[in-house]
């Protein structure tokens, strides 16, 4: 059974010790760049000896920090240099996906926030990856993960990933759908398994889809199955993965209904 296999087994071995991890919050920083001026204020008049003995008392004077007003006729006529380049910003964590606007599996299902973290997991973001986000060319990652209710072990995370460019992040979602093409292998361990196909989601910018990978059973019981729901979108530079794991005999949803299509969406919608 691969490393991955044992992922998916822990939550039912595991039942009942759920862990909860606040969410982290990004720092954030704003820069002033409102200019300062100085006005002099007249002296009056001094006599020849009042001035020498200023000079042989005055302290020397000390440099200002302040920049120097601009004359009226220097300050119309300026322009503004053009702005530096500046490396991508990072993804903040406010860009995930608050535990209360993940969809649960029914109306009384409700996610708990896990654990958020700036790195990918160890087990990495999506059943088919194959190798971190990071080696694909993510500058920066986010991730969480989130608990479900008391007495479930049903599973689920989101990955918000930051590239260079949105041709390099295009390039990376391309190798998310290849992965999804070749995943039939990576479940080859259980006696059944299924990889659906990679099913559109319409979002108002950029690209979304997601996919049900159906595969088990699931420790000793022979109808528990593992309805692994991964969910997808690219918006500009930003790719986003979704995992959505619920461990039972069905998954029955009508078409479009599905709570991964919702939470494309929303994910989707954040990082636009």
């Amino acid at each position: 059974m691969t490393r991955r296999s044992a992922r998916i087994l822990l939550p039912a071995l595991l039942l009942g010790a759920v862990t909860a991890v606040a969410g982290c919050d990004a720092a954030s920083v704003e820069i002033s760049t409102e200019g300062t001026g100085t006005t002099r204020e007249p002296t009056p008049a001094t006599s020849p000896e009042e001035s020498a003995a200023a000079s042989r008392t005055a302290e020397p004077p000390v440099a200002s920090s302040s920049p120097a007003a601009p004359t009226s006729s220097a300050a119309a006529v300026a322009t503004p240099p053009p702005p530096a380049s500046v490396p991508p910003a990072a993804a903040p964590v406010d860009l995930l996906l608050p535990a209360p606007q993940l969809p649960g599996f029914n109306d009384e299902f409700f996610w708990t926030a896990g654990r958020t973290r700036a790195s990918e997991p160890r087990e990495l973001a999506g059943t088919c990856h194959k190798v971190p986000l990071t080696s694909i060319g993510a500058l920066d990652v986010r991730h969480r993960s989130y608990e479900p209710p008391t007495g479930s072990v049903s599973t689920a995370s989101e990955l918000v990933a930051e590239f260079a460019d949105p041709k390099t992040a295009w390039r990376a979602y391309q190798t998310l759908l290849a992965w999804h093409d070749s995943c039939a292998q990576r479940l080859g361990d259980y006696p059944r398994a299924d990889v659906g196909a990679v099913q559109q989601v319409s979002v108002p910018r950029g690209s979304a889809g997601w996919f049900l990978l159906t595969y088990g059973p699931i420790g000793d019981e022979p109808d528990v199955m593992a309805h692994d729901a991964q969910g997808l979108a690219l918006v500009g530079r930003r790719v986003v993965v979704l995992e959505m794991a619920l461990y039972g005999p069905s998954y029955d949803y009508p078409a479009g209904q599905e709570p991964m299509v919702e939470a494309v969406r929303r994910a989707a919608a954040r990082v636009a």
